[in-house]
């Protein structure tokens, strides 16, 4: 990632392709919000209503609350339906609500 694109450097033996894309971040979100939910199965459903705290593992989390709904690992977050939360080295780095 470098600012809002996402960059894959695809080589072989005798070429290199740049491919260059915002795929993962589109479409532009205001700050401080989430993506909406647009369909929500009993499996991806909150089964907590504990909000995860920092330095909390993925494995936590996820356990606590069922699988996210939506998740980046380009960037990091990934998204429940009551929250979405940014993930550095497998740990809780930032909680927003939704």
């Amino acid at each position: 990632m470098f600012g809002p694109v996402k960059m894959h450097l695809l080589c072989n033996e005798r070429t290199c392709i740049l491919r260059m894309s915002t795929d993962a971040l589109a479409p532009k979100i205001a700050e401080g919000t989430a993506p909406a939910v647009k369909h929500l199965d009993m499996e991806r459903r909150a089964k907590s209503d504990k909000i995860p705290s920092a330095g909390d593992l993925f494995a936590d989390v996820e356990q606590e609350h069922g699988k996210p709904v939506i998740r980046d690992a380009d960037t990091g977050w990934a998204t429940w339906p009551k929250f979405k939360v940014l993930f550095k080295d497998g740990k809780v780095a930032e909680v927003t609500m939704r």
